[in-house]
């Protein structure tokens, strides 16, 4: 048992340390190109001056490079765990009960899979819509600031008042939509996983029965 411990110790450290390594060899590199790319023929300063869509070069290179690297690094790692739990579960259980019981997992995964991305597919844009309206909230609040002294002389604030209570009611209403297909989804992930745990004990309890 101890051996085993020691094993498992081991490979878990490298795992993290093969993770991180990665991570930062990754950030390294596409920070030196972008780096490349940013200084030559004064694009950083052409880029503010015609391109003022893309906002926050700076933050983009130090933080989101990080963010990209280290993300890439996790699920790379999720998906080789997982790659590997697969095929060494399917081998077991191929070897207890036939190509029955693998069968069986992948149709009730190809299943779950199914129902699962259906539900889970709407979250994502309406996520992003979430955040464009935090961010029009947010440029609501900035644009009063900057115009602040010409709306307090000019206006007692109803119209400002007005945007901002209409911009922060669009927010709340994505919100709620959000919480919602978001409990759908939680409620098919939870539902699915407590299932699987049943279905994975299936096969070899019915390649028990003849037995007993």
């Amino acid at each position: 048992a101890l051996g085993y411990i020691l094993c498992v110790t081991v490979s878990k450290a490298l795992v993290s340390v093969t993770q991180s390594s990665a991570a930062l060899l990754w950030r390294g590199e596409l920070t030196g190109f972008i780096h490349a790319r940013y200084l030559h023929r004064g694009a950083h300063y052409h880029l503010a001056l015609l391109q003022p869509g893309v906002d926050n070069p700076d933050q983009r290179i130090a933080r989101e490079l990080d963010l990209w690297s280290t993300s890439l690094a996790d699920l790379l790692v999720a998906v080789a765990t997982s790659l590997f739990n697969i095929g060494w579960y399917t081998l077991q259980t191929w070897l207890i009960t036939g190509w029955q019981g693998p069968a069986l997992i992948f149709i009730f995964f190809l299943g779950s899979a199914t129902i699962t991305r259906l539900v889970a597919s709407p979250v994502a844009a309406l996520t992003a819509r979430c955040q464009a309206a935090e961010g029009d909230f947010r440029a609501m609040h900035a644009s009063l600031i900057q115009a602040s002294e010409a709306t307090a002389m000019c206006s007692n604030g109803e119209a400002e008042g007005a945007a901002l209570g209409d911009t922060f009611a669009a927010l709340i209403m994505l919100r709620w939509r959000l919480v919602v297909r978001r409990g759908a989804l939680s409620l098919a992930t939870f539902f699915f996983e407590y299932l699987g745990t049943i279905v994975s004990a299936l096969p070899v309890a019915l390649a028990a029965l003849p037995n007993t």
